[in-house]
């Protein structure tokens, strides 16, 4: 009777637990995770273990109570019967049972353990990531926060960059904040403008929110909105956007392109204009200067490539005004790149400002590497000037020379007749230069100088260095000289620099230098001329350092009138400076970590029947470097002289 109950409610539990089965599998919904089903099998695992438990105790509870009532008490080993087997064998069942569900929970136990491994380095790895975003958002908003801030202080630096020095901007005047206030205004103007223009023409109806019409060419030219041409360069790959109607009005030779008979009929579709001999850099430029009016230059290399372009098509204006950044850019180094093209085009202008140049600093445009490329005009126009400051005639032939092996292919054939006197490499380019040969002075050189440079050289024969030679040195009778050397070419060149020293101590007396973290003197204070002069250079030994610093030149009405850079213990300004006769000037250096003697002098020095007055604060030999009158025209550009093939006489 006692196992009979004990089945029914066995069999009870189970219809209950199949029950409660089939009521959660009638809730659960299909789109449940996997962690649901994972749980709900772990607490079917307890509960069949917490009934299997109770059981056996209710077995081992019902086996008591049937001793109690007969009166037997079960020993260890004895009174097993067949229905204590059966008890046991189902016990037994029983933990074999539970242990067979124990081993799949271990399984599921590990696996969820894996599975949170997994997780655990899945939410790693998109913490990193989203780390790294955050890092990126934080740089990029770090990067704008600058450039606002760069754009904020540019008038500041702009005036920083004039001066250099916070001393100094204390001294300023009205005229130069003023000035730096306006350009300010004009930049921030056309910024907000240009900002403006990118925020309303991504709306539709574009045309309505546009006011002016350089907004509405921007517009054109930013988004290629109506646009009917393209423009090819095939050797880049490059592709470009524009309109017919704005480039013909810019330039006549793109409006006999576009529209001249030479134009091809594109039916109503775009049309492709290819321009195999541009560079798309340079036309991107153009292309802003026409649609935005924008004029500003990365360099001199883009102003050069802007200023062929513009002669190219014939936009006067825009070569105009590369020929002023031109001047204003011109050094040593870049001279040959600015004077060819000047030369060619004819520039006054820039001819002038190149000129100027040469007449200052000659030697170091001769010893310019980049002089081979020049082309024969720009050469024999450079060697012709009157004033080309060289104190050795042996750096213009030596120029020369250099010039000729670049240009080796280029040249004529050599004689057919052989010369044994040369060797053939020498030949071909004696047969080059041969052309510009009477433009070096060689009477002008000494005995050494000729002998070293020139016969060193072996591009002239025996017979004409014995010539020269006995010319230099004077031994009668006068020697018959070459065809390209004239006796009356016998002058050292003479650039037009002059020295004049303001301040010069006595050599007996010695300087006491004091060091100064930051230097801000006057050089000159209060300075006045007799005669209009222009200032070149300015050079004190009671000045010196290892860092580069700043010269600024001021007028008595407070305005800038030029900057140089101070190197060593002198100035040299990139363009001569104006001094006119009236006007009072005072130039400030300022210069970091630098030996310096400071002491108050006055200026009262006569040279050259100019008359030069003021004061400065820096001891030491003070001097002066100056151009006196106006600049000499630029010579006219001479006829090409036929080159001479026969090279030697017999």
């Amino acid at each position: 009777m006692a196992e009979a109950l004990l089945n029914q409610s066995l069999t009870g539990q189970e219809e209950e637990r199949e029950a409660d089965e089939g009521r959660r599998e009638e809730e659960r919904s299909p789109d449940e995770g996997r962690g649901a089903r994972e749980e709900e099998r772990q607490d079917e695992g307890r509960r069949g273990e917490v009934e299997r438990r109770a059981v056996g105790e209710e077995r081992r509870g019902t086996e008591e109570e049937r001793r109690e009532v007969h009166g037997e008490a079960r020993q260890p080993g004895e009174g097993r019967g067949a229905g204590g087997e059966e008890e046991e064998r189902r016990a037994d069942e029983g933990r074999e049972g539970v242990e067979e569900e124990r081993q799949p929970d271990d399984g599921r136990r590990e696996e969820e353990e894996e599975l949170e491994i997994e997780d655990e380095d899945d939410y790693e790895e998109e913490e990193e990531e989203r780390e790294a975003e955050d890092r990126e958002a934080d740089d990029e908003r770090e990067r704008e926060e600058e450039l606002q801030l760069q754009q904020q202080n540019r008038g500041g630096e702009r005036l920083r960059d004039v001066v250099d020095g916070r001393g100094a901007l204390e001294t300023l005047g009205e005229a130069p904040r003023r000035m730096i206030d306006r350009e300010d205004r004009m930049y921030w103007a056309e910024e907000h403008e240009m900002s403006q223009v990118a925020r309303l023409t991504g709306k539709d109806w574009w045309q309505c929110h546009l006011g002016t019409v350089k907004q509405r060419m921007a517009t054109l030219h930013h988004h290629s909105r109506l646009y009917d041409v393209v423009l090819c360069f095939p050797k880049y790959q490059v592709e470009m956007k524009a309109h017919k109607l704005v480039l013909a009005m810019s330039s006549p030779v793109l409006e006999a392109m576009l529209f001249g008979p030479m134009s091809q009929d594109a039916d109503g579709r775009p049309h492709y204009l290819t321009l195999a001999q541009d560079l798309p850099e340079t036309f991107e430029w153009l292309l802003r200067y026409l649609y935005r009016d924008e004029t500003k230059f990365q360099g001199t290399v883009q102003a050069l490539s802007v200023y062929e372009a513009a002669h190219k098509y014939q936009i006067d204006a825009l070569a105009r005004l590369c020929s002023h950044y031109l001047a204003d850019s011109v050094t040593p180094d870049n001279f040959p790149f600015v004077f060819d093209p000047a030369v060619l085009h004819e520039d006054a202008e820039l001819l002038n400002r190149c000129y100027e140049v040469a007449a200052v600093q000659g030697r170091e445009v001769l010893s310019c590497p980049d002089l081979c490329v020049l082309r024969r005009p720009a050469l024999r126009a450079l060697l012709t000037l009157p004033r080309l400051s060289v104190d050795k005639e042996s750096y213009v032939f030596r120029a020369l020379v250099q010039w000729g092996w670049y240009h080796l292919d280029e040249g004529p054939p050599p004689p057919a007749k052989p010369c044994p006197e040369l060797l053939p490499a020498r030949r071909r380019l004696r047969a080059i230069i041969d052309e510009f040969l009477p433009y070096v002075r060689f009477l002008a050189m000494d005995l050494n100088e000729f002998v070293n440079e020139v016969e060193g050289s072996q591009l002239l024969s025996p017979d004409e260095c014995m010539a020269v030679v006995r010319a230099l040195r004077g031994i009668a009778p006068a020697p018959v000289l070459p065809h390209f050397i004239s006796a009356d070419a016998t002058r050292r060149r003479k650039g037009l620099v002059t020295v004049a020293v303001l301040i010069s101590p006595p050599s007996n007396e010695p300087l006491t230098f004091e060091y100064l973290e930051i230097l801000s003197i006057n050089l000159m204070q209060n300075l006045t001329v007799s005669t209009a002069v222009h200032l070149v250079r300015l050079a004190s030994t009671g000045v010196c350092s290892l860092r580069e610093g700043s010269v600024v030149v001021w007028d008595e009405g407070g305005d800038h009138v030029a900057r140089g850079v101070w190197s060593g213990n002198g100035c040299l300004f990139r363009r001569p400076v104006s001094l006119a006769v009236g006007r009072r000037y005072s130039a400030v250096l300022t210069l970091k970590e630098a030996w310096c003697v400071l002491t108050t002098t006055t200026i009262n020095v006569t040279h050259k029947r100019i008359v030069f007055r003021g004061q400065t604060q820096c001891g030491g030999r003070l001097r002066l470097e100056y151009m006196s009158g106006a600049f000499l025209p630029p010579p006219s550009l001479q006829r090409r002289l036929p080159a001479s093939v026969c090279l030697i006489d017999s």
